[in-house]
């Protein structure tokens, strides 16, 4: 039998913690899939699309929540948009806020993920929203 630090029992004890955290990241892995492919995530729009006016962007995970010790991470990506007009943008979940300071056309890109850190360090992410939008500044 292998010895770990010179304890027996050590070597079977370590490879039963790490299967169960494997199998249960892959159980949740197959979970926050299945809630993206059920089209359970969306964005929603909230205010008028007129510049210096915050406009609320809500994101909806419909019966998904996020799990204890894991957290969101918001990303809004200015894709395209008029001279000089870059928005100012409050990310948040469940709402963000974003105003627009020219009137035009915008793309943005909306990215949520729940971030988990595993025991071993670095972090875990799962894409929970993807979404790009076009919006006309008045």
């Amino acid at each position: 039998m292998k010895y770990i630090l010179g304890i027996p029992w050590l070597a079977p004890v370590l490879l039963a913690m790490f299967l169960v955290s494997a199998l249960h990241q892959v159980a949740h892995a197959a979970e926050t899939g299945k809630a993206k492919k059920e089209g359970a995530s969306r964005l929603t729009v909230q205010g008028e699309l007129v510049t210096e006016q915050p406009v609320r962007v809500v994101f909806n995970l419909g019966d998904y929540t996020v799990p204890q010790g894991a957290y969101t991470s918001i990303n809004i990506a200015v894709i395209e948009a008029p001279q000089g007009g870059k928005p100012s943008v409050q990310s948040g979940y469940p709402a963000s806020t974003i105003t627009f300071h020219a009137p035009g056309t915008y793309t943005l890109e909306f990215l949520l993920n729940e971030v988990r850190k595993p025991s071993c360090g670095g972090v875990l992410l799962n894409p929970l929203l993807e979404e790009r939008k076009t919006f006309l500044i008045q």
